[in-house]
């Protein structure tokens, strides 16, 4: 399983309208063709020790490695990173391999 985890932190400066095309897109990366389940939300505020300075996290499972490159590659995914790509002032990305030998 090749999980696809991205931490957003919004500019501060959004508009409601800003921020509603940044959750549409959102939406719209879920639906992509090589994803398989995704989840999407902001930080719980259950554990002290857990980093909760982030706005939003996505989390896509792509499959493998095929299919991470096929939604790099999807010309709808460029499409959503140009449509929402200014909504936020920081970007975290962790590709997790799953199962993989340790």
């Amino acid at each position: 399983m090749f999980l696809h985890n991205v931490h957003y932190w919004l500019r501060p400066d959004l508009t409601a309208a800003e921020k509603q095309i940044f959750l549409d897109g959102i939406a719209d990366l879920m639906r992509l063709r090589s994803v398989r389940r995704a989840w999407f939300g902001p930080p719980a505020g259950h554990d002290p020790l857990a980093d909760r300075g982030f706005d939003y996290s996505i989390v896509l499972d792509l499959g493998d490695a095929a299919g991470h490159d096929d939604f790099q590659a999807d010309p709808a995914h460029q499409r959503i990173r140009e449509r929402i790509g200014g909504s936020w002032e920081r970007l975290l990305i962790y590709d997790v391999v799953a199962g993989a030998d340790r």
